[in-house]
Parts: C-alpha cells; sequence; structure tokens
C-alpha cells in the first residue's frame, strides 16, 4: 500500500470531489455540519479554490481517502484561517486525521496565519482530541465548537518542513503513476 500527503490542484477538483462524495451520511454531517447530497458537495468542490483554499489529499494507492482545507476565514487578511478535514469512514481510527492536522498546521503557521479555528460539531470527539493534544481553547455554542489554534511565527525550519513535505509527496505521487493498480481497488 503506497500512503501519502500531498497538495491538490484545482485540476484536481474531480478528485476531491469523488472522495468527498464516497463520504457516508455520518461522515458528511461532521464535515459539513448538516446532511448535503452529491450535488451540494460537487458545487461545493467547483467554489473550493475561490477564496485562496489549500487543499490536501491524503492518497492510498492513488485514491484520495482523506482530506484537509486551509481557507481564510474573510477575502480581507485579518491573520484568521478554518481549517476543514473529511476521512473516509474506512480510514478513520488510523491516524490520517492526526496526519493532515499536522500538515494544515504548518501551512497556517507558513502563510502568516495567527489563528486556526477548527469548527466542528460537539459529538466529533477524533477531532476535539487532536485539537486539545495541540493546545486548542474550546468554545462550545449549541452543539457546535470552535477550536482556535494560535500558530506561531513561521521559520526557516517551518519553511524547510513543507518544503520537504512536498517533494516527498511529489516522488510519491510520481511512483503512483509509474505502478500498475491491483486489480479489485476501488475508486
Amino acid at each position: 500500500m503506497t500512503a501519502y500527503i500531498r497538495k491538490l490542484w484545482p485540476y484536481e477538483a474531480s478528485l476531491f470531489s469523488e472522495h468527498l462524495c464516497r463520504l457516508g451520511p455520518e461522515a458528511r454531517r461532521m464535515r459539513f455540519a448538516g446532511p448535503v447530497n452529491d450535488a451540494r458537495i460537487k458545487n461545493y468542490v467547483r467554489e473550493a479554490w475561490d477564496l485562496d483554499t489549500t487543499i490536501l489529499g491524503y492518497f492510498v494507492n492513488g485514491v484520495i481517502r482523506g482530506s484537509a482545507e486551509l481557507h481564510p476565514l474573510t477575502k480581507e487578511w485579518t491573520g484568521k484561517a478554518e481549517a476543514a478535514f473529511a476521512i473516509e469512514e474506512a480510514w478513520q481510527g488510523r491516524g490520517v486525521g492526526r496526519a493532515l492536522l499536522a500538515r494544515t498546521f504548518t501551512l497556517a503557521r507558513n502563510r502568516g496565519f495567527r489563528q486556526l479555528h477548527l469548527f466542528c460539531l460537539q459529538e466529533n470527539r477524533r477531532m476535539l482530541k487532536l485539537a486539545r493534544e495541540l493546545g486548542a481553547r474550546l468554545t462550545y455554542d449549541e452543539g457546535e465548537v470552535d477550536a482556535l489554534l494560535e500558530p506561531p511565527l513561521a521559520n526557516p525550519f517551518s519553511w524547510y518542513g513543507e518544503a520537504l513535505d512536498d517533494a516527498e509527496s511529489a516522488f510519491q505521487a510520481t511512483l503512483s503513476l509509474l505502478q500498475p493498480k491491483p486489480a479489485g481497488v476501488a475508486a
């Protein structure tokens, strides 16, 4: 099994859309804070890059099984961003969320965001556990939680870490293109 995380490009919107549409009802509710159908997901994906969003994909054998989004909270620069995560049910509880959150935290740091909000439903115990591990301040409001993280300023090590992650994921992506897909791998 080849697994890696890498940034997605706008021309890969269909991969992102297919991943989100594979989410079951509960995972969709956790990601979008309510039920959404495939049409709503496809519309969401079309608009995803409009706000200078960076999207990461967790790939397994060339198929996205988890994703993270980082985007500014407003079109004007405020130093505040939001991160959102979606992990297909079969890949939950395997450390995918932790890996995506760590990468997203570095991206926020390197882009100068001083506040990173993780909005989630109060029953999303996995996300809340990860947020607490990073020292987030939690604010509860009518069944929803704002987990606020404050990334430190970027430094040469954080920039190097992102560059190294990008180089490794480009290498892994290239390798996965060269390897034939095993029979029976579901998309």
